[in-house]
């Protein structure tokens, strides 16, 4: 594998959240990030307990920036990107209603004052950061001698097509923003796009909430269908995809922008690898 080498700067966007919290520890064991700062519309740091009941190492979390910033006000988070070389989008909703996330992960009360559409959350918040991050390194590429295109990175936090109960304007409004991403100028950093599918959390998986509950459900599945169908059909397959561990996405993340030639999409099973 090519590598990018030491001394990169991470900023994450989301990095107190369900994700973005491992990506941040994830890239801080890594040993290739100089800084690293999670920004998020609070900026505090997240806490100890995951889950309910489960406590967790968290002396990793002194040595990241937590900072606060609005993703849809530039002004609020471009002095963090002026010597950034990657960046990370983990800002979503998958349900268009602000108590979702309050229902999935055991009743913690989650606030916004931002209305939490489709478009406005999972694309235009996306597109925000981008024009932002392309508009600092077209900046940098002006004043520095030394500009190195493609160096830098921007990951976005996509979906994969997991399940049929999921709305179709939750896809859709990923897919958009890759698009549009993929739109701004690729000589200035490469584009990843990350499809996890239902995510858990390995360091939580004995507390009972939603999310546990559904994971279950689908790792049941998964064996069911590996076991009896030897995974064969691609209806089947297709219906039932297995749960991911927000762990194993941030190390296939971390691994990707380790790779100085890798662009694009990075699927479940790839993730899954």
């Amino acid at each position: 594998m090519n590598t990018t080498g030491l001394g990169r700067k991470l900023v994450v966007f989301g990095g107190n959240g369900f994700l973005g919290k491992r990506i941040c520890q994830i890239a801080l064991q890594s040993g290739i990030f100089k800084s690293i700062i999670a920004l998020s519309r609070s900026g505090k740091q997240p806490s100890p307990t995951d889950g309910n009941r489960d406590r967790y190492p968290h002396d990793w979390m002194k040595k990241i920036e937590w900072e606060k910033a609005d993703i849809f006000d530039p002004k609020s988070y471009e002095h963090h990107l002026t010597d950034t070389t990657d960046v990370v989008h983990s800002i979503g909703v998958l349900l268009e209603s602000s108590s979702y996330k309050s229902i999935v992960n055991g009743g913690k009360n989650v606030t916004s004052n931002v209305d939490p559409t489709y478009k406005k959350i999972n694309t235009e918040s996306a597109l925000t950061l981008g024009r932002t991050f392309q508009n600092v390194l077209q900046q940098r590429s002006t004043n520095a001698t030394n500009f190195n295109p493609l160096s830098s990175t921007l990951t976005y936090i996509s979906a994969d097509n997991w399940s049929p109960v999921i709305p179709n304007g939750y896809i859709e409004s990923k897919r958009e923003a890759e698009w549009q991403l993929s739109h701004l100028e690729p000589e200035l950093f490469r584009s990843i796009f990350m499809r996890p599918g239902i995510m858990y959390d390995e360091n939580s998986r004995q507390s009972f909430n939603v999310r546990n509950g559904i994971v279950d459900v689908l790792s049941v599945l998964n064996c069911t269908n590996k076991l009896l169908f030897q995974k064969r059909f691609e209806t089947v397959n297709n219906l039932i995809r297995p749960p991911v561990s927000t762990q194993q996405v941030a190390r296939s993340l971390i691994s990707k922008i380790e790779d100085a030639k890798f662009t694009g999409i990075v699927t479940l099973d790839q993730i899954l690898e």
